[in-house]
């Protein structure tokens, strides 16, 4: 593994030789296990950390068997934790022959799904659920008063609930928000970070599904564009 030779040479190095670096050399070694697929990924991002911070590091005189404690920004940051919170996955499925794209973010006790579908004249069918159990999605259709979808800050097509076409419906343990995307709104949808299904009840109380889409942003741009050329449905 050339590359897991080079990373310790390069921590080494930044440590001017230390105690430290059997340290680290130790760490480094773990990448040669099972996770063989992200390693080199992960060694890049310790590398970097330990070359930003060295000069901290040395100062601590840290031995082989001594503890180094991390805050949470950087434990984050190397990928030791997550808070609970799954990367954001994106991926095509076909039902009926129809394709659409499902965008899901895994929580400690709930999930974010998105399903984007194609519809004409450049608009897309957006369904946002929230994914949760048979009991707590039960009762927060019940207690909803209203639903929308937010793009970052901005609020897009509030419906309350019981008008017309208002686009709430449980289904087993998720509940959906359904709307159809204006092109303003798909350009919006585009340039966002975060995309969130909303139900929520009047005054300060709300339920919400948030999505981190700025790592998968490639496929909803990809599957946007086919759309404009093979739309699938009337809406």
């Amino acid at each position: 593994m050339r590359w897991l030779a080079a990373g310790a040479d390069t921590i080494q190095a930044a440590t001017q030789g230390s105690v430290f670096t059997n340290t680290i050399r130790r760490v480094v070694t773990l990448a040669m296990g099972p996770v063989r697929k992200s390693a080199g990924c992960w060694l890049h991002t310790f590398t970097g950390w330990v070359l930003m911070h060295r000069h901290s590091l040395l100062r601590h005189r840290l031995m082989p068997n001594d503890i180094l404690w991390l805050s949470a920004a950087e434990a984050n940051k190397l990928h030791f934790s997550n808070n609970g919170i799954e990367p954001t996955t994106a991926e095509p499925k076909q039902v009926n022959g129809l394709t659409y794209l499902r965008i899901e973010q895994k929580y400690t006790s709930y999930s974010a799904r998105f399903i984007f579908n194609c519809a004409r004249r450049d608009r897309i069918l957006l369904m946002g659920g929230i994914v949760t159990n048979l009991q707590d999605a039960k009762q927060v259709y019940d207690l909803a008063t209203q639903s929308f979808f937010t793009l970052d800050q901005q609020t897009i097509q509030t419906k309350r609930k019981g008008s017309a076409d208002d686009g709430l419906m449980p289904n087993d343990s998720t509940i959906w928000v359904t709307r159809v995307l204006t092109p303003a709104e798909v350009q919006k949808l585009l340039a966002s970070t975060t995309i969130t299904a909303w139900v929520a009840a009047d005054g300060a109380v709300g339920h919400t599904g948030p999505a981190d889409i700025s790592g998968v942003r490639d496929k909803v741009r990809d599957f946007v564009s086919n759309c404009s050329f093979h739309p699938q449905g009337d809406q």
